[in-house]
């Protein structure tokens, strides 16, 4: 009994360091699905691209987006819609939705 607890014990400590490390990853992934879809309103909005946080979130987003070469679209407000972006916030939360499936196992 002893040695099938320590087992159990030895079994569930590796399943909780998996399931750690799955967790941040997955936190990782939704911000940044955040950022981005920030990026991606500051980028639809001429006005808010032109801002200081703007550029800011246009640049992070510029490094995190997929290179897709999908088209981008003017907006009548100015800006340009980015659809390698809007692509890649739903790659992002797909392999968040797949982790979560995996850690749930």
């Amino acid at each position: 009994m002893g040695r099938a607890s320590c087992m159990e014990r030895r079994r569930l400590m590796a399943r909780g360091g998996f399931s750690t490390v799955v967790a941040v990853l997955m936190d990782a992934l939704v911000i940044g699905a955040i950022l981005l879809t920030a990026a991606l309103v500051a980028g639809f909005f001429g006005v808010l691209a032109q801002s200081s946080v703007g550029t800011w979130l246009l640049s992070v987003g510029r490094l995190l987006t997929v290179p897709l070469s999908l088209p981008s679209w003017q907006t009548p407000y100015g800006g340009i819609f980015v659809t390698d972006t809007g692509a890649t916030v739903a790659i992002l939360l797909a392999a968040e939705w797949f982790l979560s499936i995996l850690r749930r196992r």
